[in-house]
């Protein structure tokens, strides 16, 4: 891989990325196979059923949410009822396609608890979901301007209309569907594993709340694909066009002594495990600190403003007694 051709590659961008926006996919469209008393696929009350993937989800040049195996929340996981309608909470299944309309929801439930009791953040990459469970982590995908991000869902809703999903204020500004409110969308369903994996995905992502993956990923990708003769996809294009930008930046330092101490254990497994659920979460060092027989998660060093939000983040993840730490 020349150098010469990586500034090729770079000069084309452009050129590409306006072609492929040209080839998006705004005419997909899934069957609804009705199923007699056992309802239909799709989003709804009664009796639905997860339409199946039928090829892996695409995840190059997609950003949001850190996607990590989490265990079903012991809230927000039973059949409900809302509005006279029954609603089922889907369960043994691992794949999940459907194109419908999104809407958005921001200020007026901000800060309030979502419906597996975390604190909703409208500024976040997360949202509402009828029959998925809680939390998942779903791909969007707006067929208007073929804009994608990976949301986390962890609450309910919409119950109007059809609509089919309900994103955070920043999942909806990331695909650009807040001024007119509402856009066709194509939900991709991600099946993490207990280790970490994507089962039913392909490409490079490294969701951090912002687009990008890990640097020259997305290059690489695309210049493989130029090499032997495949027209490049959108979210090749747009992987390459982040990992451009990204290849420059430098990391964030900071040098300090607050900390967030979240959990002391006798485990190291535990501390461990601990150590790296945090590490997907949050932007600060997560490091672990033997005292003796215990050890000790601490979040840190981080600026005096983050310290709040980084306690709050602990507490929200279940660890009540996580406390700040100055040393």
């Amino acid at each position: 891989m020349t150098k010469n051709l990586k500034v090729f590659v770079v000069s084309i961008l452009v050129a590409l990325f306006v072609n492929a926006c040209s080839n998006r996919d705004d005419s997909l469209q899934l069957p609804s196979y009705n199923l007699g008393s056992h309802g239909n696929y799709g989003t709804g009350p009664n009796n639905t059923k997860p339409y199946p993937q039928r090829e892996k989800v695409n995840l190059n040049g997609v950003g949001g949410a850190k996607v990590i195996y989490e265990p079903h929340s012991r809230g927000g996981n039973k059949n409900y009822t809302v509005l006279g309608k029954n609603y089922q909470v889907w369960k043994n299944f691992n794949s999940y396609i459907e194109v419908g309309t999104a809407s958005w929801y921001g200020p007026g439930f901000h800060s309030k608890k979502t419906s597996n009791g975390e604190v909703y953040d409208q500024r976040g990459f997360s949202a509402a979901h009828k029959n998925l469970p809680l939390p998942s982590y779903v791909k969007v995908t707006n067929l208007e301007n073929n804009k994608q991000i990976v949301v986390r869902v962890n609450d309910r809703g919409p119950f109007h209309g059809n609509r089919i999903i309900d994103l955070s204020e920043g999942a909806a500004k990331a695909i650009n569907m807040t001024g007119k409110g509402t856009a066709r969308v194509k939900l991709e369903y991600l099946n993490v594993m207990p280790n970490g994996s994507i089962a039913n995905a392909r490409g490079h992502y490294n969701g951090s709340g912002s687009f990008g993956g890990s640097a020259n990923n997305g290059l690489d990708d695309l210049i493989s694909d130029i090499q032997q003769g495949k027209k490049p996809t959108i979210g090749t294009i747009v992987g390459a066009t982040f990992d451009v930008i990204n290849a420059n930046k430098k990391p964030n330092t900071y040098t300090g002594n607050n900390y967030i101490q979240v959990v002391s254990t006798i485990s190291y497994d535990k501390a461990k495990a601990i150590k790296k659920a945090f590490a997907n979460r949050t932007s600060f060092p997560v490091n672990i600190l033997q005292e003796g027989n215990l050890y000790r998660v601490r979040i840190g060093p981080m600026p005096e403003g983050s310290l709040n939000s980084q306690l709050n983040l602990a507490k929200q993840l279940g660890y009540r007694d996580s406390f700040i730490k100055r040393l």
